[in-house]
């Protein structure tokens, strides 16, 4: 399963993604400004889900993929 995650300059939100059934969550890709990055970056995952801090002061699009 794939997400996307749009955030327009909004800096230090933290988002908790609830995804039943699913062991694992990693950003795959990430587009701010006119940079765009291939990245693996695992995100924690807590007893309500998933927790991914957005923490800079440009727009970005996120690419979460999600594994069993």
């Amino acid at each position: 399963a794939r997400l996307l995650v749009s955030c327009f300059k909004a800096p230090g939100l933290t988002f908790i993604i609830n995804a039943p059934g699913y062991s694992t969550c990693q950003i795959k890709s990430i587009t701010s400004g006119n940079d765009d990055y291939d990245v693996c970056h695992s995100l924690v995952r807590s007893e309500d889900g998933f927790v991914f801090n957005f923490d800079t002061d440009d727009s970005a699009v996120f690419q979460l993929e999600f594994a069993k």
